[in-house]
């Protein structure tokens, strides 16, 4: 199976050694940082609402690594926090 050009080499589900190197070497990716939009009211910071979803069904909703929270905030009037929690398998969507 290795000697035919057409086979598919399954990979390792454990990285390398110098894959792991590599990985560590990267720079960290820098903080988001958060500013209140100058259309949001600052008293609805006091008491934002708080619910849970499945981890599973937050790339639908909010799109890849978040892409979509800038988005949804702004035609919603609102400001989103998006986290895991419980191991993974749950968020908490702060909602203020």
């Amino acid at each position: 199976m290795v000697d035919q050009p057409d086979a598919v080499v399954q990979e390792d589900p454990w990285m390398s050694a110098q894959a792991l190197d590599r990985l560590l070497k990267m720079p960290l990716p820098l903080p988001r940082i958060r500013t209140r939009p100058w259309w949001f009211p600052a008293l609805e910071l006091r008491d934002p609402l708080v619910f849970y979803l499945e981890a599973c069904l937050a790339d639908p909703i909010f799109g890849k690594n978040g892409a979509m929270i800038p988005e949804i905030e702004w035609m919603n009037q609102v400001l989103l926090t998006v986290e895991k929690v419980n191991s993974g398998s749950l968020i908490a969507i702060t909602v203020f």
